[in-house]
């Protein structure tokens, strides 16, 4: 079963405030969400303690802490009155403060009376989809203050969907496994190499799942690599999770260095990768390179809620060494991710030759003039889809060469209102890389281009009008639906972008200028952070998942990570990650 906390949200207006704040979790990482009252008056702060909690499949009851998130004066006296009654199932108060909800079910072809019928009947009796209530507590303070206080809960059958990389993968690399079913690598310090490292852990062999027991920046002393130029090593290293969203607030920040992926089959979630190398202009932040030895092929690789910046060459960077004639990369997602300022060229994407089968998918790509993206070469058909992506402040736009074949579909570019925009917004042409003309294949519809622009720039230019195609070019795409309306791609992309769980003050600022159309070009510095480390007691038994979590799903810690209790493909320590990033 799948045990999800309340949506985590660290806001930096309260980061002052929360050490007045006594929880009675054990650990401060799974406390609700606080939101501003009255307006933004910081005078009135209320604590969410609404809960939500998937039931498995087959699972014929389940015991809710609820309190466990929520926030007491350690003296106070809380007790589980009362509880309002769900629609679809039975709630018990529990002597020790939990709740027991047992679902009803729904027979499904109650009518059957063979006894092969019968038996088809029992298996389709499923618990309905959704079901909650309310619970009373009566809180007594040491004044001996009485108070009553409610809350809802919410139950739902486990919505895991299909086997992914994970819940939410979409694209050309949503089947990406990653790490599935290997070691647990734990990073328990911040240095740049030595035992303990994430370095020490991308050299690790072997199938791994990466997992962060200390929150803060790694300063690298050079590049971070998941595989090299050796056919042998890449091998070798296929094969990883990094799942940054295991670390303690402030999260995971990695400066001085390229993040360099030359292995297949690759899963990074939830870092902050801000290169910031002065005096550099050849480094990206993150780098998705083949170099071709021995015909090495890339795939499967899918990088979501990453924020990406500082950059001195670009920020992102896909490409094979050559010009992709008999290497190739493919299957690659980059989604739900913020690329923001480049240090030196003031350049943000490439996808260079070689790259076929890449989504391109809910990004907020800012503050830099030239490559939004780069859609470079295309002599050997390279393939892109670029869906409901937010450029906000730029000169150059979505330039694509010819012979690539590219759906752009549904993105805004705006650009800043003090710096009008320069040139075509969405172009196709040579690119100057030798590919052939008139080759190659672009869908361009639903795209909503605004701010002031220059006389003679335009929102396509002349080649772009002429050439498009009626409808879509990328037949084997896994997209079927995406946001249409312009509010809607906002409301969607800028509520989770990033490394939405650990947003730091670059974060928020770029998301708050698109809201407040007040961006502006400019060199940031990257903001400190704060080192953390998880307690000792968190992951007693080392396996990757909090001990408190394992308790209340499986009721003790003899489940291995790479169990799977609910048989719904996932592991037991993917159903943690999920758990974390609801």
């Amino acid at each position: 079963m799948i045990l999800l906390n309340p949506t985590q949200k660290k806001m930096s207006l309260l980061s002052s405030l929360l050490l007045l704040v006594t929880a009675c979790s054990k650990d401060a990482d799974l406390l609700s969400d606080y939101v501003i009252a009255k307006d933004g008056d910081l005078q009135s702060i209320a604590l969410l303690v609404d809960d939500r909690f998937f039931l498995g499949s087959g699972q014929t009851s389940i015991v809710m802490d609820v309190l466990n998130n929520d926030n007491f004066n350690g003296d106070a006296q809380v007790t589980i009155v009362e509880t309002s009654t769900p629609k679809n199932g039975e709630v018990i108060i529990n002597a020790d403060n939990t709740l027991t909800y047992i679902p009803q079910t729904v027979d499904t072809n109650p009518e059957t009376t063979t006894t092969e019928e019968t038996t088809t009947a029992s298996e389709s009796a499923e618990v309905l989809v959704e079901d909650s209530f309310t619970y009373t507590t009566e809180v007594i303070t040491s004044d001996n203050e009485v108070s009553r206080e409610e809350a809802t809960v919410t139950i739902s059958t486990s919505d895991m969907g299909e086997l992914l990389a994970f819940p939410g993968a979409e694209g050309f690399g949503k089947y990406t496994t990653g790490g599935r079913g290997g070691q647990v690598i734990h990073v328990t310090n911040l240095n740049d190499s030595g035992p303990g490292s994430l370095r020490e852990a991308l050299l690790t062999k072997g199938p791994r799942i990466v997992v962060f027991d200390v929150g803060g920046t790694i300063q690298l002393n050079s590049y971070l690599q998941i595989g090299s130029t050796q056919y042998s090593e890449n091998v070798a290293r296929e094969n990883i999770t990094i799942a940054g969203e295991t670390a303690p607030y402030p999260g995971i920040t990695i400066k001085g260095g390229v993040l360099d992926i030359y292995s297949s089959n690759v899963i990074v979630r939830y870092l902050t990768i801000r290169t910031n190398i002065p005096q550099v202009e050849s480094d990206d932040a993150i780098r998705i390179r083949n170099w071709g030895t021995n015909g090495y092929n890339i795939r499967n690789i899918i990088i979501d809620h990453c924020s990406i910046s500082h950059g001195s060459d670009e920020n992102l960077d896909i490409s094979c060494s050559s010009e992709g004639k008999d290497i190739r990369i493919e299957n690659i997602t980059i989604q739900n991710c913020l690329l923001g300022e480049n240090t030196q060229q003031n350049k943000n994407s490439l996808r260079g030759p070689g790259v076929f089968n890449l989504s391109f998918l809910n990004n907020f790509l800012t503050e830099c003039t030239d490559r939004n993206i780069l859609v470079g070469y295309g002599s050997n058909g390279e393939s892109l889809e670029f869906i409901n992506n937010i450029i906000y402040g730029f000169e150059g736009g979505l330039a694509i060469s010819w012979g690539n074949r590219v759906d752009a579909i549904s993105n805004i570019y705006e650009s800043f209102g003090s710096n009008p925009n320069h040139y075509n917004v969405i172009t196709l042409g040579s690119q100057g890389y030798n590919n052939p003309i008139n080759t190659g294949a672009i869908y361009v519809e639903g795209n909503f281009i605004s701010g002031p622009m220059e006389t003679n720039a335009h929102h396509y230019n002349q080649e772009l009008l002429d050439f498009k195609s009626s409808q879509r070019v990328l037949g084997n795409s896994y997209i079927s639906n995406w946001e249409k309306e312009k509010q809607a791609i906002e409301n969607k992309v800028l509520s989770k972008v990033g490394n939405s769980l650990y947003r730091d003050s670059l974060d928020e600022n770029w998301i708050n200028s698109y809201i407040n159309k007040n961006g502006v070009f400019g060199f940031t510095s990257v903001p400190p952070k704060q080192n953390s480390a998880r307690p000792a007691n968190y992951d007693t038994d080392n396996d990757g998942m909090a001990d408190e979590w394992e308790r209340s799903v499986f009721g003790d810690l003899s489940k291995s990570s790479n169990g799977d209790e609910d048989g719904n493909g996932y592991s037991n320590i993917e159903s943690f990650f999920y758990y974390l990033t609801q």
